[in-house]
């Protein structure tokens, strides 16, 4: 059995099932999707279907939860989004309550994976208890803390606003500024940001065993950083899409369009 980690799919089911065939996926090996399902690429209704069928290990990124919370009325739809083919697909209800239920992070030995990444000073306990919180206020208070991810400054209620703020590093993170505080206006390659400013996983606090797959930055692309594997290589930007086997690091990766 292997297990296969892919980055942020965005829609792009024609590039998602052929990485699949490239792969050669059997009914023995783990599939692992680093959030960013959907949004902006052209079949978001394919890839969640299958996902589901395929019964992948996902966790939540920040456009699955757009769309959560446009399917739930909490959101206004944004220029940019794609995502009418779920909102009005029969099955729209079990595809978002099947989102609602995915983790922020997904754990399996020494492995981890999360969307975009940890604050620099969370050891593994400290991610564990702050996603299971997370998840917790997610079910139990959906609409309330889907009404709040985008609120600046976060509501007063200590559970809602302890969740909102994790949520959006667990799905958000790419740069700290000089006191290790996200740093949520810079989105290009590490090696352009300004001055002062480091990428999270320089700085993470995490035990030195733990492996971590996470995606979220297109403009990082797909590099091995030692533990930290980055996985968006900017599939619906018309780059590639990837897929890491985390057993001995081989890549695999089909171009975003099929070649003529």
């Amino acid at each position: 059995m292997s297990t296969y980690v892919v980055g942020d799919i965005q829609g792009c089911a024609d590039a998602f099932e052929r990485l699949l065939d490239r792969i050669g996926l059997t009914g023995d090996d783990e599939l692992w999707l680093a959030g960013d399902l959907v949004n902006r690429g052209p079949d978001n209704l394919t890839v969640l279907r299958r996902a589901r069928e395929l019964e992948a290990k996902a966790v939540l990124g920040n456009h699955d939860l757009h769309l959560v919370a446009r399917a739930r009325g909490r959101r206004p739809g944004r220029r940019n989004d794609t995502l009418q083919d779920v909102l009005r697909a029969p099955d729209r209800d079990a595809l978002i309550d099947w989102l609602t239920r995915l983790p922020f992070v997904y754990r399996d030995e020494d492995r981890l994976m999360v969307h975009a990444g940890f604050r620099p000073e969370w050891s593994w306990q400290d991610v564990e208890e702050r996603a299971a919180r997370a998840c917790r206020v997610l079910a139990t208070r959906t609409d309330e803390l889907l009404g709040q991810l985008t609120r600046d400054p976060p509501p007063a209620d200590g559970e809602l606003s302890a969740a909102a703020q994790d949520i959006g590093v667990f799905t958000r993170i790419r740069m700290l500024d000089g006191s290790g505080r996200p740093d949520g206006r810079y989105a290009g390659p590490p090696e352009g940001a300004p001055a002062g400013l480091v990428p999270w996983y320089e700085r993470s606090s995490l035990e030195p065993e733990l492996r971590v797959f996470f995606g979220h930055w297109a403009a990082l692309g797909y590099r091995s950083l030692g533990r930290f594997v980055a996985l968006d290589s900017g599939c619906v930007w018309g780059n590639t899409l990837t897929a890491v086997r985390a057993e001995d690091g081989a890549v695999f990766s089909v171009s975003a369009r099929a070649e003529e």
